[in-house]
């Protein structure tokens, strides 16, 4: 299955909150295509990505409104759930120089975060769901929306034996057929394996 087309590199440094709303008109239908030929196993809860972000555009790491919009719109664009609006705030604690804005949103697969530590041009982003999401557009989104230029990956299957589906409803000693392993083999192939990137300049 081929993914969307990524988002452009040309919004890496510059993209604004209109670039944003643009970007997801634009990709919708794209997305939900691609959401409909997903097909969830019938073991383990789902994926979580983790990205350590640093060499940022300070201005939007430290910018409340462009956080909340960011938070705001992710959801839409890998057809989540949103289930509140983003809560988006200063924090400042013992250590005058962690300063920075944290965000979540939750949304019925579970929940995105961020944490950004402006004097030290770093933030941490965290995506966990209970389905697949395109894992590759939240990278492209979250490099583009923050002018990231260098950032660290880890992807993590969670909940490798959690049941789902009609699993829930069979004998705990019965055994899996072939084809559910074979889906969670598959499922989980990706799982822990930290990858490192350099933005695009």
């Amino acid at each position: 299955m081929t993914p969307p087309a990524i988002l452009t590199q040309a919004l890496a440094l510059e993209m604004t909150q209109a670039d944003l709303s643009q970007t997801l008109s634009a990709n919708r239908d794209e997305q939900a295509a691609f959401n409909s030929e997903l097909r969830e196993p019938e073991l383990g809860f789902g994926p979580h990505l983790m990205l350590d972000c640093r060499q940022c555009d300070i201005s939007k790491i430290s910018d409340l409104q462009h956080v909340f919009t960011v938070l705001d719109q992710l959801p839409e664009l890998i057809g989540m759930t949103k289930i509140t609006a983003p809560y988006v705030f200063n924090y400042s604690g013992l250590i005058p120089e962690d300063r920075g804005i944290t965000g979540t949103v939750i949304i019925a697969e579970s929940h995105i975060t961020f944490h950004s530590f402006i004097e030290k041009d770093y933030f941490f982003f965290d995506i966990f769901s209970c389905k697949p999401f395109n894992v590759e557009r939240v990278v492209e989104y979250i490099v583009s929306a923050f002018g990231v230029r260098s950032f660290e990956r880890a992807d993590v299957a969670r909940g490798r034996f959690f049941p789902r589906g009609n699993i829930m409803a069979r004998g705990t000693g019965d055994k899996l057929s072939q084809a559910e392993i074979s889906d969670l083999a598959r499922w989980h192939d990706n799982a822990t394996h930290p990858h490192a990137g350099v933005a695009a300049p």
